[in-house]
């Protein structure tokens, strides 16, 4: 299955950094990845104000990393927020016919 993936550049480091949306992760993140450190768990909200969008050149290793453990990746430039729980309204991720999140207000999946 392929994975979307979410290139920022951290501002004050310059640092790259990737969102994998598509994987578990706790309630409010989404799973992360960089050079050092590799995989944890980010608040995708707060990183994206403290972030910029990192070029193809500059995520480009980062990609090539993701991509020799396994991954089979899509880059994407952000996060589409499309589905509304019919139940409270809240926001979860819908792609490719899937849902992915629970809204967080009625956390029904």
């Amino acid at each position: 299955m392929t994975d979307r993936v979410i290139f920022r550049k951290w501002k004050d480091t310059g640092d790259i950094i990737a969102f994998l949306p598509d994987e578990p992760a706790n309630y409010g993140h989404v799973l992360s990845y960089m050079h050092i450190g590799q995989h944890g768990e980010a608040d995708y909200n707060h990183c994206l104000n403290i972030t910029i969008p990192a070029t193809p050149e500059e995520y480009k290793d980062l990609l090539e990393e993701l991509q020799s453990i396994g991954y089979d990746l899509i880059v994407r430039k952000r996060m589409q927020y499309r589905w509304k729980c019919p139940d409270c309204h809240g926001k979860g991720w819908f792609f490719d016919g899937q849902y992915y999140r629970s809204c967080g207000l009625c956390r029904k999946d």
